[in-house]
């Protein structure tokens, strides 16, 4: 996590800092998602697959790690939540939002394969409202033929060197490694790429991937990385949708936003909605088989992801974020928003303290994003290879604006 500079501490105050800090701890305590993902998940995932393969009900037998929330952390939060008062900054205000969700993370860990799971994930993620579940039936309803999967996930010309292709681009040297029990294809976890049980991915999955996690995600924590406040790292409260929004915007923009990846996205977020609905895990795989014409493994994977812990909403927040991006996007201050883990709530709060010279301007934004903002006339933004000293080199966001001309509108207006 980034450390306070001696500069930077005198422009924020203390009780800031020390709440700070107390978040980053509470973080590497409460890793939500690996009290979430189940110990045999990787095998389970087979079986559920072989069973709606077989045209059965299959209904999963989840085991988990159990990680106990140290007993003190509510109270020290709480001690923070009073002292950097809420109401004298907008960003105590949220300082003092991001501590009132780590406490529902708390309670989120705590209740990892109990029934009370799933109705903190909804307080933490959101509701499957009406809308959302419109645009996930409509996605899934989509066309479901999966994609040729001719991309294996590790060795030369695989989804590994891809993505890590795709890091030098940005001047980043994550590491790539692999883990199985992960649902997921491809996760941030501590300081890796990390890839999850496919064995082999289709080149549309593998782009996608680069711009997702590589171009939206990577790029906005290792820009986060260079903040005096593990705030920005860690995500400030909501930031998950709006990125994730974000992510598929990419997605979009570099032309891999599929039929097929809309399916798969429509069937997670029903997925996620039947489980917080209760309905068996069983009958929603059959349902996404035989009613949208998933492939009995994409079904699987859906179903698991939604229900995982007790019944996760946090698919949900991919079809809430997309809709609020893209609207958003052509006005979108970018830097702001992928200097780290914004919501779009915070990018003014970033912006101010980037032009107060207490956070640092953003080095890197993702490419395909920048250029969903070129017809806009706004800000551009590229990332380009700058001399750093000799022998050695950077990756710098550089920003561009648009001449004159470029600003006058068509009925030539300013």
């Amino acid at each position: 996590m980034p450390r306070t500079s001696c500069e930077v501490g005198r422009k924020l105050p203390p009780e800031i800092l020390r709440a700070d800090q107390a978040l980053v701890r509470a973080s590497v305590a409460l890793d939500w998602m690996a009290a979430a993902t189940p110990v045999d998940a990787a095998g389970e995932r087979v079986r559920f697959a072989v069973s709606l393969e077989a045209g059965g009900v299959p209904e999963p037998r989840y085991t988990y790690r159990k990680i106990a929330v140290p007993g003190p952390l509510r109270s020290e939060l709480l001690g923070h939540l009073s002292s950097i008062e809420p109401d004298s900054s907008p960003l105590a205000a949220c300082l003092a939002r991001k501590i009132r969700e780590t406490l529902l993370v708390a309670d989120l860990v705590e209740a990892v394969g109990t029934p009370r799971f799933a109705a903190v994930s909804a307080t933490l993620f959101g509701e499957p409202v009406r809308r959302v579940i419109r645009i996930a039936r409509e996605w899934a309803n989509g066309s479901a033929v999966p994609e040729e999967r001719e991309v294996p996930a590790e060795g030369p010309d695989s989804l590994a060197s891809a993505l890590s292709a795709e890091m030098r681009h940005y001047g980043i040297g994550w590491p790539v490694r692999r883990d199985r029990r992960f649902a997921a294809t491809v996760v941030l976890r501590q300081g890796a790429l990390v890839l999850g049980g496919a064995g082999w991915v289709s080149r549309e999955e593998r782009d996608r991937l680069c711009a997702h996690e590589v171009g939206v995600h990577l790029v906005a924590v290792s820009n986060a990385l260079a903040h005096p406040l593990g705030l920005f790292a860690l995500g400030t409260a909501g930031y998950l949708a709006d990125h994730e929004g974000a992510a598929i915007c990419a997605e979009e923009a570099r032309g891999t936003l599929s039929q097929y990846r809309r399916a798969l996205l429509g069937a997670r977020a029903l997925a996620a909605a039947a489980a917080l609905a209760g309905e068996p895990q069983g009958e929603l795989g059959r349902r996404l088989v035989d009613e949208h014409g998933l492939s009995p493994w994409d079904a699987a994977v859906a179903a698991e992801r939604g229900y995982r812990g007790g019944g996760l909403a946090k698919d949900l927040c991919y079809l809430s974020g997309y809709e609020r991006v893209r609207a958003a996007l052509r006005t979108l201050d970018l830097g702001a928003f992928l200097s780290g883990r914004m919501s779009l709530d915070d990018v003014a709060l970033v912006r101010a303290l980037i032009d107060a010279g207490v956070l640092p301007a953003p080095r890197r934004v993702s490419r395909e994003l920048a250029a969903s903002t070129r017809a806009s006339g706004q800000s551009r933004w590229t990332t380009a290879t700058c001399a750093r000293s000799p022998g050695r080199t950077t990756r710098a966001t550089v920003r561009s604006r648009p001449k004159p001309d470029q600003r006058t509108s068509r009925s030539g207006h300013a």
